[in-house]
């Protein structure tokens, strides 16, 4: 016996551990390796190109432009002039002028500036519409966990059929041999055995399904041995509380980019004040009387202002309200429709609370059943049909539990994605 016991404890610990996975950390491996991770790399490399080109209007700008022209007449004297040996050379009919311009702004009517805000509004605005689909992600993935964790339950559950029907097959069969009982009877337990064993199997190939998927999200293999761990879950039922959802930060998000864009409708009306200088050579140069290449420059201050932006300004702000009071409606419809399943949540967990209790009463009740079914069966008082009942009655009672159990569970990690934790 020593030694049959040595030869167990050196067989079970050569066996590899089963690995066992919490649900933080399947969502963890799901975040990082799901692809909108990388549209979030995307649209802050996006956002950080974009401000440094705008910040690049604040150097100065170099134009460099070139013209050759012949035309069909040139300025001339209507007269001669009456001086002897004084002429005036005509103008050539092919003129030539490369120029360079250098402007710096000084005043854009903070043109620049509002087109930045714009910039990293519309990132925020993406960033929280990715925010959006992750979460929707997370609760995806937590399906399926949950969804892991009731196919090991429910796998389990068939163990302790499996059990109870081994008890009265093993009445059954001595009740048979001894002449009580009809071999039909033993027959029908028999039957229930392999249709157990047929659901066992199918909750197996359920869980693989199940397995692979959360693969999908997460890039690993999980092999059948893994085992999933049931989270622990801590709700609390404040009499008021903050809805806290990643929706709320994209409202705000495009509420900011529509403020910024109001911002840059006032910037376009102001006027726009710039330093500038002009150098060049050409044929003429800045003397028009003077027929020859020659080098030249400009120098001074340009003011710019398009009065005809402000034609459609009054529209465009209009349009712009608009655009505002729409997100406004829509985040006081979704916050209405959040309360509305917040305060669900709060009676679906009361409701399964009460429902466990029972069902703990119920499945004493049904055990206790169970265990008089035996010693009756074994004694001939019921039939094996009666007795498939008792035991049918029990798993159901077991089964309710379960599912409450995972319902719960569920109901509470919803509600704690809806509100704000101190």
């Amino acid at each position: 016996m020593k030694k049959l016991l040595f030869l167990l404890c050196l067989y079970t610990t050569g066996l590899p551990a089963q690995e066992t996975v919490p649900l933080e950390t399947i969502l963890q491996e799901a975040m990082a390796h799901y692809p909108l991770v990388s549209q979030r790399n995307l649209i802050e490399e996006s956002r950080h190109f974009s401000l440094a080109a705008l910040n690049r209007a604040y150097l100065p700008q170099l134009n460099i432009n070139g013209q050759a022209s012949y035309q069909s007449e040139v300025t001339s004297l209507p007269f001669t002039l009456p001086l002897p040996g004084v002429s005036i050379e005509p103008l050539e009919k092919d003129q030539y002028k490369i120029v360079a311009d250098v402007s710096q702004i000084l005043y854009d009517g903070g043109n620049i500036n509002n087109q930045k805000h714009i910039q990293r509004a519309s990132a925020q605005v993406e960033q929280g519409k990715i925010n959006v689909e992750m979460q929707k992600m997370r609760e995806r993935v937590r399906q399926f966990y949950l969804g892991v964790l009731m196919m090991d339950e429910q796998i389990r559950q068939t163990d302790l059929v499996e059990s109870d029907l081994q008890a009265g097959i093993k009445r059954m069969d001595a009740a048979v041999r001894n002449g009580t009982a009809f071999r039909s009877q033993l027959a029908q337990l028999q039957a229930e055995e392999l249709k157990n064993n047929q659901r066992r199997n199918e909750l197996k190939s359920t869980r693989i399904a199940l397995l692979k998927s959360l693969s999908f999200f997460t890039g690993k293999t999980y092999e059948e041995r893994v085992q999933f761990i049931r989270p622990e879950v801590i709700t609390t039922n404040p009499l008021s509380f903050t809805i806290q959802r990643p929706e709320l930060g994209l409202f705000m998000a495009q509420d900011s980019l529509v403020e910024s864009q109001k911002k840059l409708l006032g910037s376009k009306s102001l006027p726009r004040l710039s330093l500038f200088a002009q150098g060049g050579y050409g044929r003429p140069g800045l003397n028009m009387l003077q027929n020859s290449f020659e080098w030249f420059y400009i120098a001074g201050a340009r003011l710019n202002w398009n009065l005809g932006a402000l034609y459609s300004l009054r529209a465009e702000r209009k349009v712009n309200t608009l655009s505002r009071s729409s997100i406004q409606v829509q985040k006081e419809l979704y916050l209405l429709n959040a309360n509305i399943t917040v305060e669900q949540y709060r009676n679906d967990i009361e409701k399964y609370r009460l429902l466990l209790k029972d069902d703990v009463e119920i499945i004493s009740l049904r055990e206790e059943i169970m265990k008089a079914s035996k010693a009756q069966l074994e004694n001939g008082v019921i039939t094996s049909s009666d007795y498939l009942r008792v035991v049918n009655a029990a798993d159901q009672a077991r089964q309710m539990q379960l599912l409450h159990n995972l319902q719960l569970l569920q109901v509470q990690l919803d509600y704690n994605d809806y509100i704000e934790h101190p």
